[in-house]
């Protein structure tokens, strides 16, 4: 088998990526994957039928190599895919040269998104007027649907995201979490003062997590800034990927310089917002007033 292995190896399999944190690497990646584990085949099967080493397949799912057009073709072949199922593949392989990818929000499993919380090295999320998903109580998020403060449009894909977010608190991922939060998303639920006290004591007992920073831009401040949105930076590919939304859906950016803007803007929202221990206080202090209602 080693033998066979060391031939495999030869045949073609794509040049290691020289775009290597893009999201559409990833994304083809991830669709490899899920169309080979939804027919439940292994990995070094599917690898075997093709004809390649078991690590070039890998490598292809894990976003690290492009394959080209023709060896995921084959892989598709092999799987017996549909043809709707194929021509998506094939339309994110189309893509596979531009540094920007948009996941639309029919695939609320969000697996893009999930990629970069889970191998992002740093992240900093930039929440001006709701609490960021991922730190959402239960209670806070069905407030949020019931008070109607986000439009019908958002409220299935805002409620389905929430309930499929990864669990930062464990720090089980490898990265660190900067959050900046306008001082309206403290406030965002005014008339139910004990479903916002509940999160705010939640935000208080996380940010006591040594891999999670909360910040708070007081005031109206945050209003000077753009809408929400993520970065994510990742030592191992030397890329950063800007996450925002659209109407069509999630956009994922990678080009330098849009995310160079962006990591601009991170710097002055962090240099106006208050120190961490001035963050705790505002939240404190936010807690004690609710507590007087």
């Amino acid at each position: 088998m080693a033998l066979i292995g060391a031939k495999l190896t030869k045949l073609k399999t794509g040049p290691a990526s020289t775009k290597s944190g893009w999201p559409s690497v990833f994304a083809l990646g991830i669709a490899l994957r899920r169309a080979r584990m939804a027919r439940r085949i292994s990995l070094r099967v599917l690898a075997y039928r093709v004809g390649i080493h078991p690590a070039v397949l890998s490598a292809w799912e894990l976003g690290v190599r492009a394959p080209k057009l023709e060896d995921v073709a084959r892989l598709l072949g092999c799987l017996h895919v549909k043809k709707a199922e194929y021509l998506e593949i094939i339309d994110i392989f189309r893509q596979i040269d531009r540094p920007t990818l948009i996941e639309p929000f029919s695939d609320l499993a969000n697996p893009l998104l999930w990629h970069y919380e889970m191998t992002a090295t740093k992240i900093f999320e930039w929440a001006p007027a709701l609490v960021p998903n991922r730190l959402q109580t239960t209670d806070y998020t069905q407030a949020i649907l019931e008070n109607s403060i986000l439009g019908e449009d958002e409220v299935s894909r805002h409620s389905l995201a929430c309930a499929a977010r990864p669990d930062i608190v464990d720090g089980n991922n490898p990265g660190t979490f900067t959050f900046a939060l306008g001082e309206p998303s403290l406030r965002s639920i005014a008339d139910s003062p004990q479903v916002m006290l509940d999160q705010l004591q939640y935000l208080q007992k996380v940010s006591e997590l040594p891999h999670i920073r909360v910040c708070v831009v007081r005031g109206n401040a945050s209003t000077n800034f753009v809408p929400s949105f993520s970065i994510y930076e990742s030592t191992r590919t030397g890329a950063t990927t800007v996450v925002h939304q659209s109407l069509h859906g999630i956009v994922y950016d990678a080009e330098p310089r849009n995310a160079n803007r962006y990591l601009a803007t991170a710097k002055a929202i962090r240099a106006t917002a208050a120190s961490e221990s001035s963050s705790i206080l505002t939240i404190a202090e936010i807690i004690d007033q609710l507590r007087l209602r």
